[in-house]
């Protein structure tokens, strides 16, 4: 817990290498989420559903959208 800065910046880091790896979206958007940066979270969800609809990831998205 408390590492949600550090978690953010390897999952960018994941992602500049990987741009299509839909769970480090799916951990980029959790990561922000748990910032309170929601609209941001909601984008990186959008991006692993874009990459793979998978029910844990929409389900990440309604929630964050939740707290905008």
């Amino acid at each position: 817990l408390g590492y949600n800065k550090e978690a953010l910046v390897a999952c960018e880091n994941a992602l500049s290498i990987s741009p299509v790896h839909e769970e480090a979206w799916n951990n980029r958007g959790i990561s922000l989420a748990k910032l309170s940066r929601f609209k941001e979270a909601v984008s990186s969800f959008d991006k692993a559903i874009e990459i793979n609809p998978k029910p844990s990831f929409i389900r990440n998205r309604a929630i964050a959208i939740s707290r905008i």
